[in-house]
């Protein structure tokens, strides 16, 4: 069994599996946990985010993307924890 998130993108007015290379600035997109299909929650209780930079590699060779939450501007970082190649 394997222990990567599940990205879902929102497409089409439906949420979509997806993988982490395919978020690009202006996606909306949650992850979501394999074995217990809870959604991620992050600060403040956010469960949906935009991503707002193009998936780089950071300096501790993770995957990750600048977002903010979908309601309001607060910038922040989310790394990929599906195990995926950036």
């Amino acid at each position: 069994m394997s222990d990567k998130m599940v990205v879902e993108i929102f497409k089409d007015e439906e949420w979509v599996e997806s993988n982490f290379q395919s978020l690009v600035i202006g996606s909306k997109f949650r992850i979501r946990d394999p074995h217990t299909k809870e959604i991620f929650v992050g600060d403040n209780n956010h469960t949906e985010f935009i991503v707002t930079s193009k998936p780089y590699v950071n300096k501790d060779g993770i995957g990750t993307v600048d977002i903010r939450p979908t309601w309001k501007y607060a910038g922040a970082k989310i790394c990929n924890k599906t195990n995926e190649e950036v």
